[in-house]
């Protein structure tokens, strides 16, 4: 399913983008055809978008480390439920959508099944705005309601049916709308963690999860960069995540011999790479991510 959804996601783009060198037309037939050049970049293309997406972790994986870490439930972290009707807006549906499907998660790693079922109740009702209810339907809930009481399945299910939301976005040709998505969902993972963080404020762990989402940035920047010129939203979003990542910079990486072991027979030593975080930068993440998530959610 992921690598039917990259390829819809690369056709669409192709779609919107003007290429002078990269296609040639046929005046006789009237068709398009693709020169050896388009199809490298086609290629090029396919695997940049496969890089951007599989290195942004998702709101599941996210929550496994926030776990790991130690965390303890604090239901203020997640969006209030009574902000739904606020959003009216394509764009502020589905990035809203992206935040209460991290939610939703968040919920059911600590299984409070309540909780689950509301914040899924404003992830259905989004989905339904934005033309999903084929996928996001009662089927779905059913079986969410079903396994309500196991985690790792209500987790499977969700990650399973946000796959198949992007890929009908990108059949229909409105793929910044699943980038929107994307991009919430991760934004709320990074604030929940960050306030994970102010709650265990000497776990290492739950701080270095932080630290390590830098790299995950990276790539959520790239991808906003691919829609910023067609929707105003993903403009505003992508400056306030540059800024972000300007802070995420002052984070002191340091590289070290690693330990040595043998690859086909061959001794080698890896690299060890440190990061280490100063309080203030610390700090100074966690405010502007809070001030992305504030800027999404109201």
């Amino acid at each position: 399913m992921k690598k039917q959804f990259f390829l819809f996601f690369s056709l669409a783009l192709l779609s919107c983008e003007g290429n002078e060198n990269a296609e040639s037309i046929d005046p006789i037939a009237g068709e398009q055809n693709l020169t050896v050049g388009a199809e490298d970049l086609l290629k090029q293309k396919v695997a940049s978008i496969e890089n951007i997406f599989y290195s942004i972790p998702s709101p599941t994986v996210t929550i496994e480390i926030i776990e790991e870490a130690g965390a303890v439930f604090d239901v203020q972290l997640t969006n209030n439920p009574q902000k739904l009707d606020d959003y009216t807006s394509k764009a502020e549906r589905a990035l809203n959508m992206g935040v209460y499907g991290a939610d939703v998660n968040y919920c059911s790693a600590f299984n409070k099944t309540a909780d689950v079922m509301m914040l899924l109740a404003c992830t259905r009702s989004l989905g339904e705005e934005l033309g999903l209810e084929s996928i996001f339907n009662q089927t779905v809930i059913d079986r969410l309601n079903d396994n309500r009481e196991n985690a790792d399945s209500v987790q499977a299910i969700i990650t399973s049916t946000f796959w198949e939301i992007e890929s009908k976005l990108e059949e229909d040709d409105r793929p910044e709308l699943a980038a929107l998505i994307v991009i919430g969902g991760w934004v709320e993972g990074l604030n929940i963690a960050c306030g994970q963080a102010k709650l265990n404020a000497n776990n290492e762990k739950m701080i270095g999860s932080i630290v390590d989402q830098s790299i995950a940035l990276d790539n959520v920047i790239r991808l906003a960069q691919l829609y910023s010129s067609s929707s105003t939203t993903i403009k505003e979003l992508l400056e306030s995540l540059e800024d972000l990542q300007s802070s995420f910079a002052k984070i002191e990486i340091t590289e070290s011999p690693g330990e040595s072991k043998e690859e086909e027979g061959i001794p080698t030593i890896g690299v060890k790479i440190d990061r280490k975080i100063s309080n203030e930068v610390l700090e100074e993440i966690m405010s502007k991510v809070h001030t992305i998530r504030t800027e999404i959610v109201e």
